[in-house]
């Protein structure tokens, strides 16, 4: 009796490690750096359904509904902001709840066959982002007004890129991981150093001063006045102290700094970093300026086409979205529960010089590297 207990606790401990292998190496729902999530469901007709027609019928629609009910799960975990979920905005607004079951029912079945026992499996997907059908135009919200992007931040010069245009994407992130972090170097002028005179003044010790008269007895000698010798005057050393050099800051537009580089979009590098992917995802600078959001850019564009790709490790055909030419940049930490990277004051400062020539971020040429 104990044995065959043992046996079948063993047996459940076995089939419950199996599921779970299964699960840890099954293709995860949602995948961002293809924009899409995508669920299985599988079903089966009820017992004593003799019609095989009949059967056929109900048991797709078991699977039909199982897939909604996994694709329902998938949608509701979804991150919007790194503050708010898919679940939390339904909660909140009963229009929006309503528009994400529609969307959820209206899925599209990518693929579908009979399986074993008589039972039917159904694949559907649904896009995040797109012009119909798109999860993004159910849950982002269209912002008052478009904001113009921030000015550089004053009084720090932009980096450099170490690399030039025909430099091999991999190779540029190979160099901006290598490369030590770029520190803020902030505008000054050194003036020379100014220094008093060293030359020796002598300041007057005392007044003139006259020998004391002689008094003889005239029956002697005669009295005689001598002349009241003068000393010259003296100098005492006076010593100053010596000014040292004062770092002085220059106020200096940087705004007007050119472009070095004609570059089609940018790359950001938060590898190592657990960059938690987002449906409206920012960037900020160590200042704390947002220098990419929802609110600078085309609310249509957003929508068709997401504010970023999504990539792990380096992936051609994601990172062709930054086109030939893209700015590499590494984020120095993640802000927002870790949706947001942040830049160096410098890097963002080149980012948005070189956006300014050529309107990389406006056109959504952005790839982040999990």
């Amino acid at each position: 009796m104990r044995a065959s207990k043992f046996f079948s606790i063993a047996a459940a401990a076995i089939f419950i490690l199996f599921l779970t292998a299964e699960n840890l190496f099954a293709a995860p729902a949602l995948d961002w750096s293809k924009q899409v999530i995508t669920v299985t469901g599988t079903g089966f007709a009820s017992e004593g359904t003799v019609n095989p027609t009949r059967a056929k019928f109900l048991a797709k629609r078991a699977a039909m509904n199982e897939a909604y009910r996994q694709l329902a799960e998938v949608v509701n975990g979804v991150k919007v902001t790194g503050e708010t979920t898919v679940s939390e905005m339904t909660l909140v607004s009963d229009i929006i709840r309503t528009r994400v079951e529609a969307i959820i029912k209206g899925a599209k079945i990518i693929s579908e066959r009979e399986i074993e026992d008589g039972g039917y499996e159904v694949t559907v997907q649904m896009p995040l982002f797109g012009k119909s059908s798109a999860l993004a135009g159910v849950v982002l919200q269209k912002p008052e007004k478009k904001e113009p992007f921030p000015e550089p931040v004053p009084d720090v010069l932009p980096t450099i890129p170490r690399y030039t245009s025909s430099t091999p994407i991999q190779q540029r992130i190979d160099i901006v991981i290598n490369a030590p972090r770029n520190s803020t170097v902030t505008i000054t002028k050194n003036p020379q150093i100014s220094r008093y005179s060293s030359a020796v003044e002598f300041a007057p010790m005392s007044n003139n001063f006259s020998l004391t008269q002689l008094d003889l007895p005239s029956p002697y000698m005669p009295q005689i006045n001598l002349p009241t010798p003068s000393l010259p005057q003296v100098q005492v050393p006076s010593v100053q102290p010596i000014e040292q050099p004062v770092e002085e800051k220059v106020s200096e537009d940087i705004s007007s700094v050119e472009s070095v580089g004609e570059y089609t979009g940018l790359i950001v590098d938060c590898r190592e970093m657990n960059l938690q992917p987002v449906m409206s995802p920012t960037i900020q600078n160590e200042t704390g300026d947002t220098i990419y959001g929802d609110k600078n850019l085309d609310y249509d564009k957003i929508i068709e086409l997401g504010m970023v790709s999504y990539m792990e490790g380096v992936d051609e055909d994601i990172a062709a979205r930054a086109g030939k030419n893209p700015l590499v940049v590494k984020a120095v930490e993640l802000k927002k529960f870790s949706s947001t990277p942040v830049l160096t004051d410098a890097d963002s400062n080149r980012v948005l010089i070189e956006n300014k020539a050529n309107a990389f971020l406006e056109n959504l040429k952005v790839v982040f590297i999990m």
